[in-house]
């Protein structure tokens, strides 16, 4: 499913959308914002559609298995040349 996010700057969430790209990261506390962004979701199926691929794709090119295994891979080809 390729759905767009609007989280709040409070825990882990901001660190996984790409504000504006994949979704929209609003200020804690800032309620007037969040149900604009909210609204603007629900009004254009295109944002929707644009900001769900997006974030679809995000998460494929850096969450999946792949992506994770390769990263750690990475960081132990790091930490072995520097033994």
């Amino acid at each position: 499913m390729s759905k767009p996010s609007v989280v709040t700057t409070t825990g882990g969430s901001k660190e996984l959308v790409d504000n504006n790209v994949t979704g929209f990261v609003v200020e804690t506390g800032n309620e007037a914002v969040l149900a604009d962004k909210i609204a603007q979701l629900a009004q254009s199926k295109e944002m929707r559609t644009n900001m769900g691929n997006a974030a679809k794709q995000r998460l494929i090119d850096s969450f999946s298995i792949q992506a994770t295994t390769l990263q750690q891979l990475a960081f132990f080809q790091h930490i072995k040349n520097k033994a």
